[in-house]
């Protein structure tokens, strides 16, 4: 339902806060790729678009240390059991953008690709 989607929206801090709401995940998170989940942008990489070459992950385009983390804990986390994860990004390297997430092995954990 559309009241289940999160919007990023923090919760206020009052004593009168439920455990529940305290203890709830979002449904759906959304996640950007460029300077969000990995660095750097991929229109810095035009020379390898020069050279014919796509970029090779963990080489050329490394993930955030923090985003890594946070990926890995929260695939092995049974409250994010119900969870449905997705990227969103606007790029002028599309075919790259869907290469990187496969070297990465992040696609099967998504329930949804946005990149455009």
């Amino acid at each position: 339902s559309r009241s289940s989607v999160w919007r990023g929206s923090s919760v206020a801090s009052t004593t009168s806060t439920s455990t529940s709401s305290l203890n709830s995940v979002p449904s759906l998170i959304v996640f950007d790729l460029d300077n969000t989940l990995w660095t750097p942008e991929l229109y810095q990489l035009r020379k390898l678009a020069r050279n014919n070459q796509l970029p090779v992950a963990h080489k050329d385009v490394k993930l955030f240390p923090a985003a890594k983390e946070m990926i890995m804990e929260m695939k092995k986390d049974e409250k994010y059991a119900n969870t449905k994860f997705a990227v969103a990004s606007r790029t002028k390297s599309v075919d790259w953008a869907h290469d990187l997430l496969d070297q990465f092995e992040l696609k099967e954990w998504l329930f949804f690709v946005e990149i455009f």
